[in-house]
């Protein structure tokens, strides 16, 4: 009731909280409205609270002509029909087992996590929305215990230097972002579907220089072969990575090796403390990935580019993002984020951790209950209503200004232009575009994931790895092996409605009779040993069969890379040239430059 905008009304022409000045002429738009039950009226709510009101917290009222619901109310009649029932029934679940899991929850107190998969999906911001409100409907807000809090901010050592080249007529021409998909502007990214067809088109303009800093893009993405020909129209592709990779191979101009993140003494925070990585060995020549771009810029401001000549005239305050001019600037800066200087810097990684800030500095409950110093009130949220939203007006502002995405580094009037559609401020539920109640040839529905033993795309060419898991497994429910003659560790053809590639099967309990589960994978050995480069990225990669071409997310244009079908057909063998036997990976067992005593034989 007081700290969430679920007692505010809604005004239903707007889509946004009734403000004031929706019905006063002069009034202020920043003085909110409520259903005063004492008085039966509609009443401004000022912040934080007025003992005098008794604000209705469900319900719809008439107020000016309009049928106002309260925030709580419009969240209410959006999820509504969900009964534990209908939601088993969507998810292949008991309903018995939701509601059990329901009790742990309220037991509080704790809150709800979302990792990756929910990240790749059409539903991704809903999802992202969902365990949201239900943690703050729990009030699992800055309380000891819960996920939402306010702690105190440890050292920032990381930085994006390009993002700063960005303008404010860049950012309008930034590839799907700049409209429709605006919750990427959060980290200045394009929409990836649209980049991909701006390559092959021109429209809305053609890119030409394609500056690439992660692994391997082909393993990595749906709809691989199309970026593979979309990459050979740029003009110029260079790759930053720490060893060449399919994407290196098949696309790349230029290779520039990175420093990879387990090869340096990079900083760590964890709570109030941060800790030093201790590297392992660094083999081959290469700069951290922070520096590189620096490098990059300095050569274009000094061959005259004038975003280029601004960009290394100094840091820019507001988006923390810096350039450097040599290495030793660029470990000048690293090492001050944690208030050290170099020789300060070497005792630190010597030890290995320091703490930055005491504990009960570090660990403050209910920040939002604060006097400001400034306002005589309680510091609140960063919201319209200084309270969290249960009716999630600031989607609707994102989706048709960009705020507050866009205003950093930009001024703060800066906006762009509305998506088509207002992103809904309430939760809504999609069936995916692929799905078993209406596909009889593709029955089942794939997941996939990541393993402990790698790292998204890395290490598939360490022997020892590969040598405890050589190639991707399908994961497969017995009492759907069984009909199609699958055993475990048989080689399977996993198929969906835009490739075929081969995994093993892994028959199991661990998932659900309608389902399927893959990982990431791709076999690095074709780039060495003659064979086709292409099956690299073909023969055994998920993404393969990825559906890069359904409907996007809302917010953040996220498509879909799991939740699709899939059928499963057992083959004889693995593809011609694959390695899955321990003395396959041989070629790539590390040599020694010098004896070394035999210990045991």
């Amino acid at each position: 009731m007081r700290w969430s905008n679920a007692p505010l009304l809604v005004n239903p022409e707007t889509k946004l909280l009734l403000r004031q000045s929706d019905l006063e002429e002069g009034g202020d738009e920043n003085l909110f409205m409520c259903w005063d039950t004492k008085t039966n009226s509609v009443k401004p709510l000022p912040y934080p609270w007025d003992d005098d009101l008794e604000p209705a917290l469900m319900g719809t009222y008439e107020v000016a002509g309009m049928q106002c619901p309260t925030g709580l109310q419009a969240l209410w009649e959006s999820v509504e029909e969900f009964t534990l029932e209908k939601a088993a029934e969507i998810c292949w679940l008991d309903a018995d087992k939701i509601e059990e899991a329901i009790k742990i929850y309220v037991d509080g107190p704790g809150g709800i996590s979302l990792g990756v998969a929910t990240d790749q999906h059409p539903s991704s911001s809903v999802c992202a929305m969902c365990a949201c409100m239900l943690n703050l409907i729990m009030g699992y807000v800055g309380k000891p215990g819960c996920l939402l809090q306010s702690f105190g901010m440890g050292p920032n050592s990381e930085a994006m230097p390009f993002r700063m080249l960005r303008t404010e007529e860049s950012a309008r021409k930034a590839f799907g972002s700049s409209v429709e998909y605006k919750g990427l502007n959060l980290n200045f990214h394009c929409h990836i579907p649209s980049c991909l067809k701006a390559i092959e088109t021109g429209e809305p303009y053609q890119p030409h220089i394609w500056i690439e800093g992660s692994g391997n893009k082909l393993a990595m993405l749906a709809n691989p072969e199309r970026w593979r020909d979309a990459a050979r129209k740029m003009d110029l592709v260079v790759h930053t990575y720490i060893y060449p990779t399919s994407f290196t191979a098949e696309c790349a101009d230029i290779f520039l090796p990175e420093v990879e993140w387990l090869e340096s003494y990079m900083l760590q925070n964890t709570l109030n403390y941060v800790f030093v990585r201790q590297p392992v060995t660094h083999l081959f020549e290469g700069v951290p990935g922070q520096y590189l771009p620096s490098m990059i810029i300095k050569k274009c401001a000094d061959l005259g580019n004038p975003m280029a000549q601004r960009a290394m005239a100094g840091d820019d305050g507001a988006t923390g993002d810096h350039y450097w001019k040599d290495f030793d600037d660029f470990m000048d800066w690293y090492v001050a984020t944690v208030g050290l200087d170099r020789e300060g810097y070497e005792e630190l990684c010597e030890k290995g951790w320091m703490e930055v800030m005491p504990e009960e500095e570090y660990r403050q409950y209910e920040v939002y209950k604060q006097i400001d110093p400034e306002t005589g009130l309680p510091k609140g949220f960063d919201t319209s209503t200084g309270k969290v939203e249960l009716y999630a007006e600031s989607q609707v502002t994102l989706g048709r200004t960009g705020f507050p995405w866009t205003a950093p580094p930009y001024s703060q009037e800066y906006r762009l232009d509305p998506a088509s559609e207002d992103y809904p401020a309430v939760p809504y539920y999609i069936e995916p575009d692929e799905s078993p109640l209406t596909d009889e040839e593709y029955p089942f529905v794939l997941s996939n994931g990541r393993l402990p033993i790698y790292h998204h795309g890395t290490l598939r060419n360490n022997p020892y790895l590969r040598e405890l898991y050589p190639v991707p497994e399908v994961w497969i429910n017995p009492d759907s092996a069984g009909p199609l003659g699958i055993e475990d560790g048989d080689w399977v053809h996993v198929s969906s409605r835009r490739a075929t590639i081969t995994a093993r099967a892994k028959v199991t309990l661990g998932v659900n009779p309608r389902e399927v589960y893959m990982e990431r994978f791709w076999n690095p050995e074709f780039l060495e040993n003659g064979g086709d480069i292409s099956q690299s990225w073909k023969a055994m990669n998920v993404n393969m069969l990825s559906n890069g071409e359904s409907r996007y997310d809302r917010v953040f244009g996220s498509y879909t890379l799991r939740g699709y079908t899939v059928k499963i057909e057992k083959t004889d063998a693995p593809p011609e040239g694959v390695w899955y036997r321990p003395e396959d990976f041989q070629p790539w067992m590390p040599q020694p430059s010098d004896e070394t005593e035999m210990v045991f034989a």
